[in-house]
């Protein structure tokens, strides 16, 4: 009965930032020295629709608190009453992402002899996501505690009010999530023609590689 659609982002509203890098340098005729730098940054503002639940309303609330019965207790007056809601005064949900990107590798590369070459690097790369929410979302028992002693009347449209506004302001909460990533990689290779056939040359290439990786998420 909600149209959660309007209220909700088709796509982030996105900032972007990026660096490259490239370096190559020849040492001599069979040996050089290269390497890659790269950085890139975004951030990411999400948005949707206000947060959905239910509670309940205690029975002796209703009674004391007409306004808080839409029936004035002609429907089950001794019974509690279940509510589903749209948290429309916290307002919508939103998600601001800051994505960090760093990476960098250098290695070596040459000749050892007519028709062989190898290749050494090392790298490293590592990441950071930051998340965090800073409307939309509240503490839900201190507001159902409120609801329960008559301090907070769900119902209330006029969101100015200011005793709304205060069980609002008071049980506001951001969300924060960290994602952290680190890597390192080690590469070596040799390559070459080690002799001929009929069709053409036979290659060998050989080499090992290795990565550490380091992953992180910190939630509050």
């Amino acid at each position: 009965s909600y149209n959660y659609a309007q209220a909700m982002a088709f796509a982030p509203e996105t900032t972007q930032l990026g660096f490259l890098s490239n370096f190559d340098y020849k040492i001599s005729e069979k040996l050089s020295l290269y390497a890659t730098l790269r950085a890139q940054r975004n951030e990411n503002l999400w948005n949707m629709a206000p947060n959905a639940g239910a509670f309940t309303i205690p029975a002796a609330t209703l009674a004391t608190r007409p306004d808080f019965n839409f029936s004035h207790g002609e429907l089950f007056p001794t019974a509690d009453a279940m509510v589903k809601y749209r948290a429309s005064a916290w307002g919508n949900r939103t998600w601001d992402e800051t994505n960090t990107i760093f990476g960098a590798n250098v290695g070596l590369k040459g000749e050892l002899a007519k028709d062989w070459e190898w290749n050494v690097s090392i790298g490293r790369a590592e990441s950071e996501k930051d998340t965090n929410s800073p409307d939309g979302f509240f503490l839900k028992a201190p507001v159902e505690a409120a609801i329960a002693s008559g301090a907070f009347n769900p119902f209330e449209t006029n969101l100015a009010d200011p005793q709304l506004n205060a069980i609002v302001v008071s049980t506001a909460y951001e969300p924060t999530v960290v994602n952290k990533t680190r890597m390192h990689t080690y590469d070596a290779s040799l390559t070459g023609e080690v002799f001929e056939l009929p069709g053409g040359k036979a290659g060998l290439a050989v080499g090992v590689s290795r990565f550490d990786q380091f992953y992180g998420l910190n939630i509050d």
